[in-house]
């Protein structure tokens, strides 16, 4: 009973640490390029913990297979966290934001590359649940911001100025410094 009380408290800390520090990196303000462009990627968390998966992951499925020979679960477990783990990997390797005073520039965790001019912008909607913030065009075109992007802040600070939305108004994870 002491031990799974243990383990779910320490489980509670790492998690609250780990949402305060991605947090820290969200509200953080990054300089711009000298050419005024600003350069955003993922936190490093995304990439420390999608290759602690993926490692954990094979380990598991080893000692599955070396101690019960059972390649069903092992194939499983490996699923389970490679499953997790390499979207987590890609999502952190892939993913930036480049903009500037005329345009917002995506790369998608796959790799695909959108670009949408702040004239045109359309509609902008936030999504609590993936964390993704979306942004239309009036050409049908979408890009998708992670909110866990180091210095979304600052983005979100040019998106206000550019446009008629506000971080209030999308109910964005942003707290206002004075």
């Amino acid at each position: 009973m002491i031990e799974k009380i243990f383990v779910y408290g320490l489980t509670v800390i790492a998690v609250g640490i780990s949402i305060g520090y991605l947090n820290r990196g969200t509200q953080s303000q990054v300089a711009s390029t000298g050419s005024g462009q600003y350069s955003l990627k993922m936190n490093t968390l995304y990439g420390v913990i999608s290759i602690l998966g993926i490692l954990l992951g094979l380990i598991i499925a080893t000692m599955i297979i070396l101690e019960d020979d059972s390649l069903i679960y092992a194939v499983i477990i490996l699923f389970m966290f490679l499953g997790s783990g390499v979207p987590l990997f890609l999502l952190y390797k892939n993913h930036y934001l480049k903009f500037d005073s005329r345009v917002v520039e995506v790369k998608n965790f796959i790799g695909r590359q959108k670009s949408i001019q702040w004239l045109v912008v359309q509609n902008i909607s936030f999504n609590h649940l993936s964390g993704l913030l979306t942004i239309s065009d009036s050409h049908e075109n979408k890009i998708k911001i992670h909110q866990h992007i180091v210095g979304f802040a600052t983005f979100i600070k040019t998106l206000e100025e550019k446009t008629n939305w506000t971080a209030e108004q999308l109910r964005l994870p942003i707290k206002r410094r004075q």
